[in-house]
């Protein structure tokens, strides 16, 4: 290819027409000349860089980049069948969509049809295509999509014949993936909030950068490509002007010739405000930015109201102009475009849920008053110089008048022109006045966009209310889930004397907690009295969940009811050694620690190595692509909880820095000191160290005794519980109705297979654990479905029907023959006990504890 761009490069003129004739594939010839489905590949050419001679840097630089890896992934002989192929089931379904839309698009059709295609583009695009059913589910959804996105947006947004041979191609390419590789169709949500979040940012990017790639390429015949003038206005030869008779106008006619014809600079770079704040928001909602998405929204309304306006405008001058009914072709070209924004708004109301991060406290008022100042100022200087240059302008300028058309001067003229109609009564006519007409506006944009920049980048961190709880919780102490009532999503009710807190979030009528009532001890029971009381005037029926013993004996005193909802494994850590054959398999796993050269360390997100970040996201995210349930919250902390610099993180890695796994712990607080830890987060790769999980507790444990801790709490497994000693007592109270209590039962014995609660709690046993019942407390049984409603919320906000269908379809596919039970002799005796050993407890799933 290289060596070809070079030898065409120097042949005579004559030559190379040939060459272009013979070699680049026309689809409209393509019957005539077969052979060019195969020669155009080595004609280097590429829409991206029209100013290289035929394109062939950009060509090498997809082969070595795409095409190396796609090589890699395939295998040679495959990748080089998939690429022929690909090329030519990507020229059929071009040449097909040329011929569906003829009718439509005429001319988008006859671009399609006539332009030569050139270059390696399409072939590497199919095999690209291809390669991703050989990735993992997370990369092969990233792949996709980003992909996807970049040629939908050229082909839309520009038209060229190459833009839709690489989306055809691409298309034929999946379609081959899926025959070499068939897998079950991925019909699972998007997996963690970050990666719904990106996705969404990056439609959002494509759509605000569509037109300005359009403008670059040039207006094409894209359905979309009319966005673009908005952006490009031709700026003609001087002899154009002139024939325009410039010259022979009054000033005013002369300023709007060259205005329309011969656009500033500063005004063309006016004109990409709209892009470059999308650009912007589209960062923010990366984040998860409340404020981005606001901002997003109304840009896109902004632009759907303007467009539709403009668009029914040219259609009610089309129709005065000629009694003949508007074709389909110009109907659609004019139509369409306005689909664009719309699906944009559409799509932010329908994710608004992902899109739930506040910026730190002021931070809105800060920005309005910068944003302010930089305006005031902006708008001051424009009418300071105009009176400075009265007779530069036409008419000649006055204060009012500059005082009036200073605030349009923010808006791009073309906007200006197309809602009113005409120009604004006051223009430039001298040198001076040009320049600040024509720059103001962007000298204006420039500090503001850079305010807004900053003003995504930051997070609230820990929330007002958020701040005092903290400072409660470490002065009284409170449970082992204490820390996650911290959490973003809960808010915070306090006590009268201030001493007392409960955190909560409202989903319905319901306000559930987060674990227990955290404050002094011999005030619990005032605090819980004013807490109902606070609750019963807002009329919210209170639930407390995953509460512990005493916060059950509190309500129990009320008539409260109370189910088991989970089983806390808790290892004291004082008498902790692990010795004896009932800790074989933690013996195990740590040997192999220092026979493979492993690594243990203790960080924070904030200290740990970018590299070691950015190993944690990747591994996280592909564990959630996994799974048949999107990502929970509430009591299971994700990323980015992992970033409170209270939070510890316990990593393995190997001898290279690879990191075979993680751990986050939060505190425990007793008395203004740390008592213990509380597991919280856990991942490991798919492929690393066989023992990862063993070692992340165990070794975690015993560093933990050195610093002096007391109690490691391995968090709670849901929906399983310790069958009782000898047969006597339960680990489940009495006092709900039978059919209740087996209800539970049933669910965590079908739930198993999709989620592994029994198979976790077995895996806990081998630390010789005491256990801890969690309780779901509730006043009023009736109230049950609402409440059950409250917490599938809080774990899944955006559960459907549907998730629950593919809930249970996942259960119904990876049901086991006969499902096993906990029984008594999968969970060990206590530390202290004399019972016999375990044996060896099944492998859990890489999840939540």
């Amino acid at each position: 290819m290289v060596i070809l761009s070079v030898v065409i490069r120097y042949l005579p003129m004559e030559i190379q027409d040939a060459v272009d004739e013979q070699w680049l594939l026309h689809l409209g010839l393509l019957t005539e000349r077969p052979w060019t489905l195969f020669t155009s590949y080595f004609v280097p050419g590429s829409p991206l860089t029209p100013w290289l001679h035929r394109g062939w840097v950009s060509g090498l630089v997809l082969v070595l980049l795409v095409g190396a890896p796609t090589e890699r992934l395939l295998g040679r002989t495959r990748f080089l069948a998939v690429m022929g192929v690909s090329q030519v089931l990507g020229a059929l379904l071009s040449l097909g969509f040329a011929q569906v839309i003829v009718n439509a698009f005429g001319d988008w059709s006859d671009n399609i049809l006539t332009y030569g295609i050139a270059g390696p583009a399409p072939a590497i695009a199919g095999a690209g295509a291809a390669a991703t059913s050989y990735m993992s589910r997370l990369w092969r959804r990233r792949w996709r999509v980003t992909g996807g996105t970049a040629v939908a947006t050229m082909a839309l947004f520009h038209g060229g014949a190459l833009s839709v041979s690489i989306l055809c191609a691409g298309v034929a390419g999946l379609l081959i993936g899926m025959l070499l590789r068939p897998r079950r169709a991925d019909v699972r949500p998007v997996g963690s909030i970050h990666e719904a979040r990106v996705l969404v940012a990056l439609i959002l990017a494509a759509g605000a950068i569509g037109p300005l790639l359009g403008a670059w390429l040039g207006v094409g015949d894209g359905p979309l490509s009319i966005l673009a003038s908005f952006i490009a206005k031709p700026a003609p030869e001087a002899a154009e002007l002139l024939a325009h008779g410039c010259h022979e106008l009054s000033p005013r006619d002369c300023a709007i010739q060259r205005l329309t014809l011969a656009p500033d600079p500063g005004l063309l770079l006016l004109t990409c405000v709209p892009t470059v704040l999308l650009l912007i928001f589209s960062v923010g909602l990366r984040r998860g930015r409340r404020l981005a998405w606001i901002g997003a929204l109304a840009i896109e309304l902004i632009l759907a109201g303007f467009l539709v306006d403009t668009m029914l405008e040219w259609i009610e001058d089309a129709s005065s102009i000629t009694s003949a009914p508007i074709s389909t072709e110009d109907l659609l070209f004019v139509l369409l475009p306005t689909a664009e924004p719309i699906c944009l708004a559409l799509l932010l109301i329908a994710t608004r849920g992902l899109f739930t991060v506040a910026g730190p406290p002021g931070s809105v008022r800060r920005l309005l008053s910068w944003s302010a100042a930089i305006v005031g100022v902006g708008l001051a200087v424009y009418v300071l110089v105009g009176l400075a240059v009265l007779d530069q302008w036409t008419p000649r300028a006055s204060l009012g008048q500059l005082v009036a058309d200073a605030p349009r001067r923010l808006v791009p003229l073309e906007y200006l022109r197309q809602v009113s109609d005409a120009f604004p009564t006051l223009l430039p006519a001298g040198p001076v006045a040009m320049l600040l007409y024509s720059w103001i506006g962007v000298a204006t944009w420039i500090p503001l966009t850079i305010v807004l920049a900053r003003a995504q980048s930051r997070t609230a961190g820990v929330r007002p209310e958020a701040d005092r709880a903290r400072d409660l919780l470490i002065r009284h102490g409170g449970g082992s889930l204490a820390w996650m009532g911290l959490w973003a999503g809960n808010a915070h009710w306090f006590s009268a004397d201030g001493e007392s807190y409960v955190p909560y979030r409202v989903i319905g009528s319901v306000a559930l907690t987060t674990g227990d009532l955290v404050g002094p001890a011999d005030r619990a029971e005032q605090a819980l009295s004013e807490f109902l009381a606070h609750a019963d005037s807002q009329g919210w029926t209170v639930a407390f969940y995953s509460a512990g013993e005493q916060m059950r004996t509190l309500t129990a005193a009320r008539g409260w009811e109370s189910v088991q909802v989970a089983e806390e494994a808790v290892l004291s850590l004082p008498d902790l050694a692990f010795t004896g054959k009932r800790f074989q398999d933690v013996r195990t796993a740590l040997n192999h620690v220092r026979k493979q050269n492993l690594t243990t360390s203790w960080t924070t997100w904030q200290d740990a190595p970018l590299e070691i970040r950015l190993q944690i996201r990747e591994i996280s995210e592909q564990w959630v692509s996994e799974q048949a349930l999107p990502e929970m919250g509430f009591t299971l902390g994700g990323l980015d909880e992992l970033a409170d610099p209270a939070v510890r993180l316990f990593l393995l890695t190997d001898a290279d820095g690879v990191l075979q796994g993680c751990a986050s712990w939060l505190p425990i607080y007793r008395d203004g000191q740390i008592h213990g830890w509380t597991l919280d987060f856990m991942r490991r790769p798919h492929h690393g160290f066989r023992h990862t999980m063993e070692v992340l507790i165990g070794q975690a444990a015993l560093d933990l005794q050195a610093e002096g801790c007391q109690e490691l709490s391995l968090s709670g497994a849901p929906l399983a519980k310790v069958p009782p000693a000898d047969g006597v007592g339960t680990s489940r109270p009495g006092v709900l109705p039978a059919a209740v209590d087996a209800m539970l039962e049933l669910v965590g014995r079908e739930l198993e297979p999709v989620y592994g609660f029994r198979s976790l709690l077995r895996f806990k046993a081998k630390f010789q654990p005491s256990y801890r019942p969690m309780y779901l407390l509730y006043a009023d049984p009736a109230v049950l479905p609402a409440i059950a409603r409250a917490v599938t919320r809080a774990y899944v906000p955006d559960a459907s029907f549907g998730l629950a269908w593919r809930v249970v379809e996942q259960m119904r596919k990876n049901r086991a023959p006969a499902p096993k039970p906990v029984v008594k002799e999968d969970i060990p005796a206590p530390a202290s006990s004399s019972g016999a050993a375990a044996a060896p407890a099944e492998r859990p799933p890489v999840q939540h504890p």
